[in-house]
């Protein structure tokens, strides 16, 4: 019987191998693999042929953090076994910076600490499990330099700089 070989281009920081991929087994962040009939891929395969699936890291144009950032101009931030985030986009901001992001279960506690240049908290952000995106509204800060951190229980992983230039 002859088999099928179906390429998924997975587009997920966390998934940085191409092989030893386990059949019937969820790897984190969440995706399946299993084997899976021809019938089930309908109308790629036909003649109900057995297929066997395989996952390659996929050199995605943009940061590969969760399906939310596809045709974003969004980069990966920082990827570890607790977090997948992508840098703030747009950048420079006038309304609205955008975080996408994916939290593993061991993740307690994730936050984003906004400040001003002079070291001043401007905003606090609470990364919800869940939510995949953080929304800043820019509006009430005013045009300028600004810096955003990431903290993962407690610990500051990263820190980028964030522009707010709003039109006048």
């Amino acid at each position: 019987m002859k088999k099928q070989l179906l390429i998924l281009y997975i587009a997920l920081a966390n998934l940085s191998f191409i092989g030893g991929i386990k059949a019937n087994h969820t790897y984190s962040p969440p995706c399946q693999v299993k084997n899976i009939s021809a019938k089930e891929l309908r109308p790629q395969v036909k003649n109900n042929e057995p297929v066997q699936i395989a996952l390659v890291k996929h050199n995605y144009s943009v940061s590969p953090v969760s399906d939310s950032l596809r045709g974003t101009n969004a980069d990966l931030l920082f990827s570890n076994d607790k977090i997948s985030i992508s840098s703030v986009y747009p950048n420079p901001a006038s309304a609205i910076a955008s975080i996408d992001y994916v939290l593993a279960g061991s993740t307690t506690h994730a936050k984003i600490i906004l400040c001003n240049v002079l070291g001043n908290v401007v905003g606090e952000y609470t990364l919800v499990r869940d939510a995949r995106r953080l929304n800043i509204s820019t509006l009430e800060l005013t045009s300028g330099v600004y810096f955003y951190a990431l903290y993962v229980d407690g610990k500051n992983l990263v820190t980028r700089k964030l522009i707010i230039k709003h039109n006048s």
